[in-house]
């Protein structure tokens, strides 16, 4: 698999696609074999092909998302790190913020991404970091990056995330704006896949555990996502055959 990088900017933001190193790819592909099992999707930590690297674009584009940097198919922990202090990009977040948070959330949270091929926002260096070859996936962390965008104290929201209320608001406005920008035919891949990834983050505290809680949850949301389609099947065919009204004969 070739590792050349596609860099592409996009007003003032940076989509980069390229491939992690074969070693990193290699020990990854292990460390994200249970996501894929609790998703029982082999898409999720795989490599993000034509349409979903098509829908981030496009995000970029029509969103007003600004200083933004995605990273598709890689990550770069080491060079976020120099960005964290050498990026104008990044100069919102408070210095404070970045040396107590940012150098840790980088470090941590750039290595467990890396190592499992895990979807992740980063708001210290405002990089997304896109493993999933599935559309709604990248737009729950290009969601995230919007919201982070539109709050004036970025370091103080991303610290509200430790308190659960407010770490179940972020998970819902990212789905919600991944959902407003799927195409309908993709509206789907919500209940597939962030709606019980949603349930993840509950289970901790609800007492459940995080697999029968995950799976339980998928089931339901795939259950209600068939009925939905049968029933708007059902009428969108009574719609085609009621006849049209004959004009009155002159």
């Amino acid at each position: 698999m070739s590792l050349e990088k596609k860099v592409l900017e996009i007003g003032t933001n940076t989509l980069e696609i390229k491939r992690d190193d074969p070693i990193s790819r290699s020990l990854s592909f292990i460390g994200n074999l249970p996501t894929k099992l609790l998703f029982l999707s082999t898409k999720i930590g795989s490599y993000p092909k034509e349409e979903t690297q098509d829908y981030v674009q496009k995000y970029l584009e029509d969103s007003g998302l600004e200083n933004t940097t995605v990273r598709i198919g890689h990550s770069r922990i080491f060079k976020d790190l120099y960005r964290l202090f050498k990026d104008d990009r990044l100069k919102k977040t408070s210095l404070l913020g970045r040396i107590l948070l940012g150098i840790p959330t980088t470090l941590l949270g750039g290595l467990q991404s890396k190592l499992t091929r895990s979807d992740h926002y980063n708001p210290f260096t405002k990089t997304a970091t896109v493993y999933s070859n599935v559309p709604a996936i990248g737009l729950h962390e290009l969601g995230h990056a919007k919201d982070f965008e539109e709050k004036n104290s970025p370091t103080l929201y991303a610290l509200a995330r430790s308190f659960f209320p407010v770490a179940l608001y972020q998970e819902y406005k990212a789905s919600r704006k991944a959902y407003k920008s799927l195409k309908e035919k993709d509206k789907g891949q919500s209940y597939r896949y962030l709606i019980p990834a949603f349930a993840s983050y509950v289970s901790p505290v609800a007492g459940i555990a995080s697999v029968p809680l995950v799976m339980t949850t998928h089931l339901v949301s795939n259950a209600y996502r068939g009925i939905k389609s049968i029933f708007k099947g059902l009428f969108s065919r009574k719609k085609d055959k009621t006849p049209e009204p004959v004009p009155p004969s002159v």
